[in-house]
């Protein structure tokens, strides 16, 4: 996960960190804006998704770029 890399965040431009805990999101530590809640399935012991891949993205995403 330290090859995560975060832009500030889009209001306040403050320092935002993936959280993990009931699921993964991303959330800035000056004003409290954060992504949605995901979560991976598991399989054998391993998560099978692409939860925090997924929130990286969305908050990533700024205005007129697409979320692919």
């Amino acid at each position: 996960m330290s090859d995560i890399k975060l832009k500030p965040c889009p209001f306040c431009g403050g320092e935002s960190v993936v959280h993990v805990e009931d699921g993964v999101r991303v959330i800035c530590e000056k004003c409290g804006a954060m992504t949605k809640c995901l979560v991976d399935g598991y399989a054998q012991g391993r998560p099978t998704g692409g939860a925090i891949e997924s929130v990286v993205k969305a908050w990533n995403k700024r205005e007129g770029q697409e979320c692919n």
